[in-house]
């Protein structure tokens, strides 16, 4: 089977974006990946876009060229992707052995999301 990529935001209606190029690639027979570059949220009054970068451990140090070995690790490169790319950095974190904690940066604030494996 084939295979595909398409690289946008996802759009809540499935009328564009992510949702969109996935129905497509299926009437077309194509197996779809995705990487998704916003959350669009709207309702009939407005629009409202979120950009969140989404790496996992092992993405987010070749990004920002660091080693993450603890939780201060894990923080200290969100802020660093957050400050090269200007957006909200979540770094998930399964691929650690002792817990899967992701980390989300909003460019003020960490926000801390655990489970035990």
């Amino acid at each position: 089977m084939k295979k595909a990529l398409t690289i946008a935001g996802s759009v809540c209606t499935g009328s564009a974006g992510i949702q969109a190029g996935m129905k497509t690639f299926s009437a077309h027979g194509v197996f779809g990946m995705s990487v998704i570059t916003s959350v669009i949220a709207e309702n009939k009054a407005r629009v409202i876009s979120y950009q969140v970068i989404t790496p996992n451990i092992p993405e987010a140090e070749k990004i920002a060229k660091l080693e993450i070995k603890s939780l201060n690790n894990l923080k200290n490169t969100a802020k660093q992707i957050y400050q090269l790319t200007g957006v909200l950095t979540l770094i998930k974190g399964g691929h650690r052995m002792d817990n899967a904690t992701g980390i989300l940066y909003d460019g003020n604030l960490y926000h801390e999301f655990s489970r035990k494996e």
